[in-house]
């Protein structure tokens, strides 16, 4: 959150209110921001002992499309991090501290929701390629990387906010799948227990769902309870 706020110039202007006020701001921007806008920004993980590498990965992130970017030296402390918290996008210049890296891309990419980039050394480019490729890893050359970085972090981007849309696709098909069984086993005991034809039972959920407020799945689930 600390991240957000620098990177939007928040904490400038949060830092000349008066305390109460300041503080006032800070818990509703705070819960905001993990409202609704955590949800839509993505999470990014840098992998490598450079600081000047990290520094122009960090630089060429698009800053409205990411919450954080951190950064480990190591592939251990990588997989730690990544055991710990989704993640985006993945970033890897080999070889690493404890690894080459390669194996550290392919772990990362196994998930199928995570991009990888591998940045690798000229020699070894050729044949890294094409041990990661099939696996959706995109890979760079060290010596191209000024001029295609930013292209790929673009190309990837685009990837991850399209992997993002069709989560949110499947997460509301399974919300209403799972509303769609409640609802029929309500209807299935109200025909069955109260008598009541299917329209009955239907118009009685929908009416009960307006009456309270409540949702028809709600609205079913108490029905299940008190007929189950």
């Amino acid at each position: 959150m600390e991240r957000l706020n620098k990177v939007h110039g928040t904490d400038e202007i949060l830092d000349g209110m008066e305390p109460v006020v300041s503080t006032w701001f800070r818990e509703r921007f705070s819960s905001f921001t993990v409202k609704y806008l955590a949800p839509l920004l993505l999470t990014a993980l840098l992998v490598s002992e450079a600081s000047r590498f990290n520094a122009r990965v960090k630089e060429a992130l698009p800053v409205s499309a990411f919450m954080s970017a951190d950064i480990r030296t190591s592939a251990a402390g990588a997989r730690r991090y990544l055991l710990e918290r989704y993640c985006d996008m993945v970033v890897i210049r080999m070889p690493l501290l404890d690894e080459t890296g390669v194996e550290l891309a392919l772990d990362a990419a196994e998930s199928g929701h995570t991009g990888v980039l591998l940045i690798t050394p000229q020699e070894s480019f050729e044949d890294t390629a094409e041990r990661v490729s099939g696996h959706g890893v995109l890979t760079l050359s060290e010596p191209t990387l000024r001029e295609r970085l930013p292209r790929a972090l673009a190309f990837m981007l685009a990837k991850q906010n399209e992997i993002r849309r069709l989560e949110r696709e499947i997460d509301e098909a399974q919300k209403k799948l799972e509303e769609l069984r409640l609802v029929t086993r309500a209807k299935f005991l109200l025909t069955e227990k109260k008598q009541m034809t299917e329209n009955e039972a239907h118009k009685l959920i929908g009416k009960l769902a307006m009456d309270q407020g409540a949702t028809r799945k709600r609205v079913a689930e108490r029905i299940i309870e008190r007929l189950g």
